[in-house]
């Protein structure tokens, strides 16, 4: 992997802001491999899978009445 991304060292407020964190995972993501990237969008797919599915059980237990 590129170590383009990483910080370095006496580097001083390298994140504390949005658009600074923004600038972080875009460069770390660019250092990726094309393969590292496939599994990273694969694991976001699954997340957003797990997390939608979650939601739709919340929305059911919350709108079944006397529960």
């Amino acid at each position: 992997m590129n170590a383009e991304w990483k910080i370095k060292t006496g580097a001083k407020d390298w994140e504390c802001d949005r658009k600074g964190s923004e600038l972080f995972q875009l460069r770390y993501f660019r250092a990726l491999t094309i393969a590292e990237k496939f599994r990273a969008v694969e694991h976001m797919c699954e997340t957003a899978d797990c997390l939608s599915r979650k939601a739709a059980e919340r929305r059911r237990r919350t709108s079944q009445p006397g529960k």
